[in-house]
């Protein structure tokens, strides 16, 4: 591929990351799906992605760990109606569950040594 369209992607990479992080907490819930669990998930990859052998860019895996530490408080946003409860509020892809996920793999990546590079979004990029 040539040097000018790795850039071009590159570049959409970082605009969609930067959109995903400016909306990524999401009022549909935490879940996986149309979640702030994908929305980790989409800035983990672009981090993964954007990393080069040279260095490591740090920007959009720092943005997956604000996203996963506000999800915290998803209780609160969702008694104060910031926050919509989701029709299967325990399941991967619209719950909790799915934000168990990306709060591991965030667990694992700050424990990990080395490039931070993310499993993936279960039940899309585990799949052969």
């Amino acid at each position: 591929m040539s040097d000018a369209v790795t850039a071009k992607i590159r570049t959409a990479i970082r605009r969609g990351a930067a959109l995903v992080y400016k909306c990524g907490l999401l009022r549909k819930g935490v879940g996986l799906c149309h979640g702030t669990a994908g929305s980790v998930y989409a800035l983990l990859s672009a981090s993964a992605v954007l990393n080069t052998p040279e260095s490591f860019n740090r920007q959009f895996f720092v943005q997956a760990v604000h996203l996963a530490h506000l999800a915290t408080f998803h209780r609160r946003m969702t008694a104060s109606k910031q926050m919509s409860l989701p029709d299967h509020p325990w399941s991967i892809y619209e719950g909790l569950a799915g934000m168990c996920s990306a709060w591991a793999e965030v667990l694992h990546l700050l424990d990990s040594k080395g490039p931070h590079l993310s499993s993936g979004m279960p039940g899309y990029d585990d799949l052969v």
